[in-house]
Order: structure tokens, then sequence, then C-alpha cells
């Protein structure tokens, strides 16, 4: 490898670094990693949450949207709110009990940082 190709590479790798300040945080779930003061009111998700410059943003994410009850278990889809009660935040894990198709309720949870991103300070989800 040549000394011009060596500085290219160089160059780009810490390019890349100033466009993503956020590292890995960045990427797919664990928006955890670059987020604060993490609470759930109702079925929406806040959270102070970094953004490419830094700065911290207020920011929400209504879960009722993108997560839904299948036979008592937690899981994306969306409108779990309407089939299950005692909705609460644990960490970054969102529990409730769930009906089951049977009728019966369930105790469920869903780990938030295996499906919701920081995007730039906005909470999105992955999928």
């Amino acid at each position: 490898m040549n000394k011009k190709t060596l500085s290219i590479l160089c160059f780009v790798s810490m390019a890349a670094a100033c466009f993503n300040p956020l590292g890995k945080e960045a990427l797919a779930g664990n928006f955890s990693r670059s987020c604060g003061d993490i609470s759930l009111d109702g079925t929406t998700l806040r959270a102070n949450c970094k953004d490419r410059s830094a700065n911290f943003r207020s920011t929400s994410l209504d879960l009722n949207r993108r997560i839904e009850n299948r036979d008592g278990n937690l899981r994306i889809g969306g409108g779990f709110a309407s089939t299950c009660q005692n909705i609460q935040l644990t960490g970054t894990s969102l529990q409730a009990d769930c009906k089951t198709f049977n009728g019966d309720f369930r105790s469920t949870s869903l780990d938030l940082n295996s499906v919701i991103t920081n995007n730039d300070g906005n909470l999105t989800f992955d999928r």
C-alpha cells in the first residue's frame, strides 16, 4: 500500500467518525446508550437523546403504534394497549399483562433496546 492510498484511507476513517459522533449508538437498537431520563407516560416512551452534534433533545415515541399483543406476547405490530393492562417500564423493558387467545392474561415483556434506535436525537422503531 502506498502513502497516498494510506493517507486517503486515514482521511475517510476520520471523516466517517466526524459524521457519526454517536458511534454504535446511532446504529440499530440500543437507544438507551445515547439517551437519558427514559420514562413511560401511558404508552408514550419519553427520553432525552443525543443528536449528531452531541446536544440532547427531548423526544417521544408512541409505542402503541408499533407494538402489538400476539397471544399474550408483546411483539412488533401495533395496538397492544387495547388488550394489555398494568403497562410499565423497567429500565428499557416494556412490561404488561396481556390477554391471550383464550382470554387469560399473561405477564410479558419486550426489551425496547432491541427495537428502538436513537436517530439523531429522535426515537424511532428499527423495523
